[in-house]
């Protein structure tokens, strides 16, 4: 494990590649506009923050808490959300593309024009629901059926991709 980083008063744009940030805790920030890849944030705690349109790609955040955070517009691509925690959090245009939200768990969260798409979602909630139940009613009044098989192949995918992201 390397030593902490302190930033402090400055007014640049991250953008972090290929790093380890695992455990880190940002608080009371403006990481607007940064973009995180092949990044290992597991276990990030982001508290009273400004993340608005963020670029998340191929990164690792299991297990990552955000509470009274702006994400909108931030996009997550081929990104690992599972067990994540969102708590009083704006989540207003963002984009998932090919994430896991496993176990996921959105609390006073607002979702407006939210798009999921190609994600494995076992186990996530929304206000205590089930999305997969959510899911899994809609089809059956709509006699669609598509879901869980798209389901099954992207937990798979994206427990594949995990192994780099923990390194």
């Amino acid at each position: 494990m390397g030593n902490a980083i302190d930033i402090h008063d400055q007014s640049e744009r991250l953008d972090v590649r290929c790093s380890t940030l695992a455990g880190s805790s940002f608080d009371d920030v403006n990481l607007s506009n940064s973009r995180f890849n092949n990044a290992n944030l597991s276990v990030v705690s982001v508290n009273h923050a400004n993340l608005t349109n963020i670029k998340v790609d191929d990164a690792n955040l299991s297990n990552a808490r955000f509470d009274d955070v702006n994400l909108s517009t931030a996009a997550f691509s081929n990104a690992m959300l599972s067990n994540a925690r969102f708590e009083c959090v704006s989540l207003t245009n963002v984009r998932f593309k090919d994430v896991n939200l496993s176990g996921a768990r959105f609390d006073d969260v607002n979702m407006s024009n939210v798009s999921i798409n190609d994600a494995a979602l076992t186990g996530m909630t929304i206000n205590g629901v089930l999305v997969s139940d959510l899911i899994a009613a809609y089809e059956a009044q709509t006699g669609q059926g598509a879901g869980s098989a798209r389901n099954t192949k992207n937990a798979k995918s994206t427990k594949n991709a995990q192994t780099t992201k923990n390194d």
